[in-house]
């Protein structure tokens, strides 16, 4: 299950704007109880070394991630899961999905099987994209 943002965000200030206040309501909800963790940011002291700090890991099964950079909003495609999920998953990605729809409208579209939009090469390659621009500026 999961949702896909589309068309997606051009990496206009204004939706940089509101990548960035999505990214505060997440977390603002998923980091006040460290019992049920879901969220782990890149801020976290005990972020652990085998996570990639460019992106804002979720614990759900398949570990999705999406950028933790608003400057990266156009590159913020899908949030998903494995097919088999259960009914905790569920509620969790829906309540993902409800902020994000709060955010960014109609663009996201909610799905409990396969995505009729995005293939997971597409979003394999927006998340190499991320880590593509980090090294450019990197390098500066």
């Amino acid at each position: 299950c999961g949702f896909d943002v589309f068309p997606s965000l051009p990496p206009t200030p204004e939706n940089k704007t509101r990548y960035a206040e999505f990214l505060d309501d997440i977390t603002t909800v998923y980091k006040t109880d460290q019992e049920s963790r879901l969220l782990v940011l890149p801020t976290d002291a005990d972020f652990p070394n085998f996570l990639d700090k460019r992106f804002i890991h979720f614990v759900l099964t398949n570990n999705p991630r999406i950028p933790a950079n608003p400057n990266n909003c156009d590159l913020f495609l899908s949030l998903r899961t494995s097919s088999v999920f259960d009914a905790g998953t569920l509620d969790s990605i829906k309540e993902i999905a409800s902020i994000a729809r709060h955010h960014f409208g109609s663009r996201v579209h909610f799905w409990t099987n396969q995505s009729d939009i995005y293939t997971r090469g597409e979003v394999n390659r927006a998340e190499w994209e991320v880590s593509k621009r980090k090294d450019a500026s990197d390098s500066q």
